[in-house]
This record gives structure tokens, sequence and C-alpha cells, in this order.
């Protein structure tokens, strides 16, 4: 696997939105095994949308409490457009899947830490302007 740290030493800060705090802690912990450090986890779509600022990209839940599907990814990126985003979802229903990748959400993370990590460290990920992979 790449090393996330940029050659400029900083260090990404990645906001993990997810209601499971068991979750969101696990994906915490990985995060930070791996050079990231992290914001939150936020429980809620508006909490993460007050730490999102701070942020280098989000790791985003689809069923939060205050937003479920593709209400919360419009809603991160009408307020965020520049941040980078992955969508972490256990299970997501194929009618779900069809409407995130439509409006340009291509990566499911469907419990799997590895596949997040390996999709953080790519080259380009951070670039300017990049949104979702």
């Amino acid at each position: 696997m790449a090393n996330p740290i940029p050659l400029d030493d900083h260090r990404r800060q990645i906001l993990v939105i997810e209601n499971h705090v068991g979750v969101g802690t696990a994906l915490g912990y990985a995060l930070a095994a791996q050079g990231y450090e992290t914001l939150g986890p936020a429980r809620t779509l508006s909490h993460g949308l007050e730490l999102a600022p701070d942020a280098d990209a989000v790791l985003l839940d689809v069923n939060l409490p205050d937003a479920q599907g593709t209400e919360a990814v419009h809603a991160l990126r009408a307020a965020h457009p520049e941040l980078p985003l992955l969508v972490h979802a256990t299970s997501v229903a194929d009618p779900l899947r069809g409407a995130l990748r439509r409006i340009g959400v291509e990566v499911f993370i469907k419990g799997e830490v590895e596949p997040m990590l390996d999709i953080l460290a790519r080259p380009g990920f951070f670039g300017p302007g990049r949104r979702s992979l």
C-alpha cells in the first residue's frame, strides 16, 4: 500500500461521518494506523457539515439519522463541493447504488477497510477540485 503522507508532511484529515459509534471509531483507528488524522466520527450529517471545513476528504455513511442516500451526498457537495468523497455503507441496495453512481459517487466501501485505504492512497485522490472517485 502506498504511503498516504504527502511530501509536504501535511497529515491528511479525513472526516468520518458515521452514525454507528463502533464503526466510526474502527474506521478512525484504521485511518490513523495509515498516518491519517481523523475528524469525528460525526454521528449526523449536520455535525459532519460543521467539521467539514477542516477536512481534506470525507468518508460518508449514506444511512444517517438526518439524511439518507443521495440526500446526504447532495447536502455535503452543496456545502463543500471541493472535498473528495468516499461513500461507506455496510449494504447499499441496487437502486441506491445506481442513484449514487449517476451523481458521480462510484466507490462503495462495504465494511471493508483495505479498499478504502487503497483509494485514499491513490495518486491524485486529494488533487484540486477532486470530489469523488
